[in-house]
């Protein structure tokens, strides 16, 4: 008597369809119970996963299915146990084999695409997991409301965003301390906060020039430093009045730039000496009235160096290099000079000077 045995394979969980099941069968005895069945697929329309054998075995038997090497490791096989005393195919304990490998990453990989990749609108039942992803641009904004207004007493345990959010004063300025203090060198990735903010020399100074190259016109908002700088020649010049004609008795707090200009007798005084007594030595940036006066000294031989010189037959001086130093100790070790001189002169036949040329 024939009779079916009913299989069903699944593939990630759900029915596998189009599958080509091979089957292999021995007694428990170890011998074979007959010609080797063929699996077919019941219907994949109208009953996908379900497969079927027929068979007239008149012994116990155990099958073994291998479902193909296109399965996930877990689904691949199944196995087995009938008896032609069985009165219900259908009941037959059909187990899926326990390999005990896990899900490779592979069918990892595809189911989580699968669930991401599903259509949200087909997933909205309320209460579920879909419903709670499936949000609308209104909803996201709706949350993102949510989120802001939401009273920030009511969160303050320990360890959670929302005592994360939560400063006190002490804890803004800690805050604000350490983005301040943070390593520029470490936020420079394109489009971020950090990279806005660090700027090299070349940005600060294109910055800068924006800054002062802004037509006033356009920043005339009151009470802004547009509108404060933004002053007509009219109000230029009735500003200019203002500072000129203020009593300086009026400002004369310390440490202000009130009390800066606000020097009359001794005070006066005190600054010009302070100007003449100051070292030429400390002032020797190129162009500045220090350098000229520093200069102005070497004129007269001090802190000078002469040397590689040259004369003619009648011993005079004809050329020379000339090193002039801002101290007497830099001159002595020849050392950090501020400026070279290139020194040239000629002579008449009776030995007079004639012309005399330093340059550098």
């Amino acid at each position: 008597m024939s009779r079916r045995r009913m299989l069903y394979a699944t593939q990630y969980g759900a029915p596998a369809t189009g599958l080509t099941p091979t089957l292999t069968w021995r007694s428990k005895t170890n011998t074979s119970p007959g010609t080797t069945p063929t699996v077919v697929e019941l219907s994949a329309g109208s009953a996908p996963g379900w497969y079927y054998f027929d068979e007239s075995a008149t012994v116990d038997f155990v099958v073994t299915v291998d479902y193909g090497s296109g399965q996930p490791a877990g689904e691949r096989y199944a196995m087995g146990e009938y008896s032609p005393n069985d009165e219900a195919a259908t009941e037959a304990r059909l187990a899926k084999l326990d390999t005990g490998v896990p899900v490779d990453s592979a069918s990892v990989a595809a189911i989580a695409d699968g669930v991401w990749d599903e259509p949200r609108s087909g997933h909205a039942t309320s209460g579920t997991f879909g419903e709670g992803t499936a949000l609308t641009s209104a909803g996201v904004a709706a949350v993102a409301d949510g989120v802001w207004d939401e009273t920030r007493s009511g969160h303050t345990t320990s360890g959670t965003f929302g005592e994360g959010v939560l400063l006190g004063s002490a804890a803004v300025a800690a805050v604000a301390d350490g983005v301040w203090d943070e390593t520029r060198s470490g936020h420079a990735t394109s489009g971020t906060f950090g990279e806005g903010v660090l700027l090299g020399t070349a940005a600060v100074a294109a910055v800068a020039d924006g800054v002062w190259d802004e037509s006033r016109s356009g920043h005339a908002t009151s009470g802004t430093f547009g509108e404060g700088v933004g002053l007509t020649t009219a109000a230029q010049t009735g500003t200019a009045g203002k500072v000129w004609d203020a009593v300086r008795a009026d400002h004369d707090t310390e440490g202000t730039f009130g009390e800066s200009v606000n020097l009359s007798g001794s005070g006066a005084s005190a600054v010009a000496q302070a100007i003449l007594d100051e070292a030429i030595a400390d002032h020797t940036v190129a162009g500045t009235i220090g350098e000229a006066l520093l200069l102005a000294a070497a004129s007269v031989g001090r802190n000078v160096r002469i040397y590689g010189a040259t004369q003619n037959a009648k011993g005079q001086l004809t050329s020379a290099t000339i090193r002039v130093f801002a101290s007497s100790s830099d001159a002595f070790n020849n050392v950090s000079p501020l400026v070279t001189l290139a020194m040239t002169s000629t002579y008449d036949t009776e030995g007079n000077l004639q012309t005399y040329l330093s340059r550098g």
